[in-house]
């Protein structure tokens, strides 16, 4: 008889659900922020915040949707050329990741300064952003440039490259 994944991970405690997924995330998630304008558009330039996991079982995507259910859940029949799925996904984006981020940040370890970078975006954007509901203001261009610095730098963590110092002592 199959164990029932999900029915299993419930019974265990939050702090217990987050640290499994913290492992399955820092190998298998993706931090992003990004552009969601083309340079061609009109439309005033915005910016996202993007935490998404896409695996081939469907396991660790349902653990993810077990602790945070307002995520995106769905499945994918291919990822691209040479790819076919199905490929499970799930996404959460602004707010909604900037509050998984936070409750998970203390149990990621590869992914925790993409996490911190992202979470201090989020700041910056509230910082940056209009002072009241009525209020309707662009974001200026050495803002934006500044937003750009943020999506640059998270890139940057996502394909540094680790000497070997990184593996000193590992046998």
């Amino acid at each position: 008889q199959v164990p029932n994944f999900i029915e299993d991970f419930r019974k265990l405690l939050r702090k217990e659900q987050l640290l499994y997924v913290a492992g399955l995330f820092d190998g298998e998630g993706c931090i992003g922020l990004y552009n969601c304008r083309s340079k061609a558009e009109k439309r005033a330039m915005h910016y996202q915040l993007v935490m998404r996991m896409r695996q081939k079982t469907p396991y660790g995507v349902r653990a993810l949707l077990t602790l945070w259910p307002d995520g995106n859940f769905s499945m994918l029949k291919n990822v691209g050329k040479n790819r076919p799925g199905p490929y499970f996904d799930f996404r959460l984006t602004n707010v909604k990741a900037e509050k998984a981020l936070t409750e998970l940040m203390p149990f990621l370890r590869e992914k925790k300064s993409q996490a911190i970078m992202a979470l201090e975006f989020c700041i910056l954007r509230r910082e940056q952003g209009r002072k009241s509901k009525v209020e309707q203001r662009r974001v200026t261009p050495a803002e934006l440039s500044l937003r750009d610095e943020y999506i640059n730098k998270i890139r940057g963590e996502k394909i540094r490259n680790f000497s070997l110092e990184y593996f000193e002592g590992i046998q």
